[in-house]
Parts: structure tokens; C-alpha cells; sequence
């Protein structure tokens, strides 16, 4: 996968708002692609490998706005469990949520999980689709990338 410089460059920022992100998705290209247009945006990004990874960290966080996460991931937890468990086990930290996927959603579903309602962006995707579905993600908590 891979964002032409441009598009990266008209995307605007998150300055006004630093927005606390943690991305956990397996790829690992994928993975520094995404960290460096958040970063870009002016978020402030730790990405991982894993949802084992990410219940370590995020205790050590000193704030988490959003959680991006890819569905299948490594482990016996997937992604919308992780973001459920996070949700469930601190009383202080209750992110946005941006789930990621290459398989169609029939496919999730025949493996029990279910994408109703909630924010799904596909595999692969352009630079523009990632930017609108953080918009979106976001704006259930009153929150914004500036336009």
C-alpha cells in the first residue's frame, strides 16, 4: 500500500487538539504507513503489534483518544474485543474507536464477529478514505481533525 506525498501533505493537521492514538494492527508496513500520516496530521501515535501489546501499554498512557485497530489480529483477542476489554477495565479511559478490515463483513460475521454499527474502514484504502473515517469516528465524542 502506499500514499503519494501530496496527499499526505493536504491533509490538514490535528494541532488545535492532539489527538491520542493507538494504532494496533499486525502488518507492520501498514502499521508505520498509518504512524506517519497520523503524525503527520499532528496526532500524537504509539502503534503495536498486537491486542496483547496494546493491554500492556495502555495502562502506561497518560491519555488514549482513539484506538484504530485491525479485526484479525494475532492472539486468542481480536480487535473489537480489545476495544471492549480497554472500555470495560478503566473507568478512565473510554476511546473512539476505528476498526480496520480486508475481509467483508459475512466473513466476520461466519467468525462471530459482528461490524453493526460500528466503524469499519476496508483494506486497502486511500489516504482520503482513513482521514473521513477518523472524522467520523471521532465526531461521536465531540472531537475533530480541523477541516
Amino acid at each position: 500500500m502506499t500514499f503519494p506525498e501530496t496527499i499526505v501533505r493536504d491533509v490538514p493537521d490535528c494541532a488545535s487538539h492532539t489527538i491520542s492514538t493507538l494504532i494496533v494492527e499486525d502488518d507492520f508496513l501498514i502499521l508505520d504507513i498509518m504512524t506517519s500520516i497520523l503524525e503527520s496530521w499532528g496526532c500524537e501515535v504509539l502503534g503495536v503489534g498486537s491486542a496483547a501489546e496494546a493491554i500492556n501499554v495502555i495502562p502506561t498512557l497518560p491519555a488514549l483518544d482513539l484506538i484504530v485497530t485491525d479485526i484479525k489480529l494475532p492472539g486468542r483477542m481480536n480487535g473489537v474485543e480489545l476495544v471492549d476489554a480497554v472500555r470495560s477495565q478503566n473507568t478512565t479511559i473510554d476511546p473512539c474507536a476505528l476498526f480496520m478490515s480486508g475481509h467483508e463483513p459475512r466473513e466476520l460475521t461466519a467468525q462471530g464477529v459482528t461490524t453493526e454499527d460500528m466503524a469499519v474502514l476496508g483494506k486497502p484504502f486511500h489516504t482520503e478514505d482513513l482521514r473521513k473515517a477518523l472524522v467520523e469516528a471521532l465526531a461521536h465524542r465531540n472531537m475533530a481533525l480541523p477541516i
